[in-house]
């Protein structure tokens, strides 16, 4: 099993990472995306390469419970990540705080 696959076991347990259609109230859940990715080269070969992931978490609310277990997640996979950054979206009425992991394509 790769860091990622861990990951978001930990992650579907603080929310869901799919989108089901839902009638009413679907938050919380989970998404995330693959922005970027960077090959490190050096005298014509190509050495390893690092996958950029955006993990974004969507709540009704600030959630501190869910923030703080996906704090944990990281933390137990010893996985890096950027500062969170946090919003409330007027025209959705939902809030959002996301965070920047790069990876390993072996820990894919």
């Amino acid at each position: 099993m790769t860091v990622f696959d861990k990951l978001l076991e930990k992650l579907n347990k603080i929310a869901p990472t799919s989108f089901r259609v839902v009638e009413g109230n679907h938050f919380p859940f989970i998404v995330y995306v693959f922005p970027n990715d960077r090959i490190m080269r050096a005298d014509g070969k190509d050495y390893y390469r690092t996958v950029t992931i955006d993990i974004e978490l969507y709540t009704n609310g600030y959630d501190h419970k869910r923030v703080r277990a996906i704090y944990d997640a990281f933390e137990a996979l010893d996985i890096a990540h950027s500062p969170r950054v946090s919003y409330w979206i007027e025209t959705e009425k939902m809030f959002k705080n996301y965070w920047t992991i790069e990876l390993q394509e072996d820990d894919l």
